[in-house]
């Protein structure tokens, strides 16, 4: 699916193809949400070990 027109500029140009990479993206599993739901949650863990463990380190 293109969504711009000859003569747009290349910066909106470029916003509406990564637009449309989104989208295409979003679509791909069968239950959109899940890998992002999924993502957020490992990032949110992720970073909470990492405080963790510079609180630890500082510890010594």
């Amino acid at each position: 699916r293109v969504s711009w027109a000859p003569g747009m500029a290349p910066e909106v140009i470029a916003g509406v193809q990564a637009r449309d990479r989104r989208d295409a993206a979003k679509h791909i599993p069968q239950r959109p949400g899940l890998f992002a739901r999924t993502w957020s949650i490992a990032a949110g863990i992720g970073r909470q070990l990492v405080s963790c463990y510079r609180r630890w380190k500082g510890r010594w």
